[in-house]
């Protein structure tokens, strides 16, 4: 099972006919092994774990904020506020 999830994490959701997002994060992966039933239930840590022993590399994703009243002109509002 450890192999068959690692092969699954190596492709692309879009291989799995899935369009909302372009990588896998833990979560979603996580979800979707559940979906296909390759596993009943499975944790982040512990699919982190068995990836990282597969040797599957991953980079973790940067969130953005902006601050409230910084809707417009993010950009602008977002490097005043950090001087």
């Amino acid at each position: 099972m450890r192999e068959h999830i690692c092969l699954i994490a190596r492709t692309s959701p879009a291989d799995w006919k899935i369009t909302a997002f372009s990588t896998w994060s833990l979560s979603k992966l996580a979800e979707h092994l559940i979906q296909q039933k390759v596993t009943a239930a499975i944790g982040r840590e512990t699919l982190r774990r068995i990836l990282q022993a597969g040797k599957v590399s991953w980079k973790t994703t940067t969130t953005w904020t902006v601050p409230p009243g910084c809707r417009r002109g993010a950009a602008r509002c977002c490097r005043e506020a950090h001087r």
